[in-house]
């Protein structure tokens, strides 16, 4: 799909995209909105009409999170959402979770990252082997507690 068709994909039954509940697509209008929401969030492409699967990791991760962030949900699952980016579009990932954070939106991070997880936690569960081996503070986190726990180790 296209850049274009990836941030409209969950809104093309909308009245604002199409008629008759997705059967006619606005044309103008879905160009309109992923041009906004390229710009918005920084989605380096050669064209909206490009496809999602030539962009760099950091690029389809920008269109990801611009598409499930525009309906400001009230909870995001992110899955290693850093895993294989760069430091530009990691930051930049970790900056529109705590902004969605600071606007009400709760977010589960799963992440191996340690760095990721200290850096945007709140609260900070550890599992292992599918046990919960700790629940810890995300302010002042006893980082070598998290460390032992996360081995499968109890202190």
């Amino acid at each position: 799909m296209t850049v274009e068709e990836n941030l409209v994909l969950k809104a093309t039954e909308e009245p604002r995209f199409s008629y008759a509940h997705g059967a006619l697509l606005k044309k103008k209008a879905i160009r309109k909105f992923a041009l906004e929401l390229q710009k918005k969030n920084d989605i380096r492409c050669a064209s909206i009409e490009q496809e999602a699967r030539n962009l760099s990791g950091g690029n389809q991760q920008k269109i990801i999170l611009a598409r499930e962030m525009e309906n400001h949900p009230e909870l995001l699952v992110a899955v290693h959402p850093t895993r294989g980016l760069d430091i530009g579009a990691s930051q930049y990932v970790h900056d529109t979770m705590i902004e969605a954070r600071d606007k009400g939106c709760g977010i589960l991070l799963i992440s191996a990252d340690f760095d990721e997880v200290l850096k945007l936690s709140d609260r900070i569960m550890v599992m292992f082997e599918g046990q919960v081996m700790g629940i810890y503070p995300g302010e002042n986190p006893p980082v070598e507690e998290i460390s032992l726990a996360m081995a499968g180790k109890e202190e």
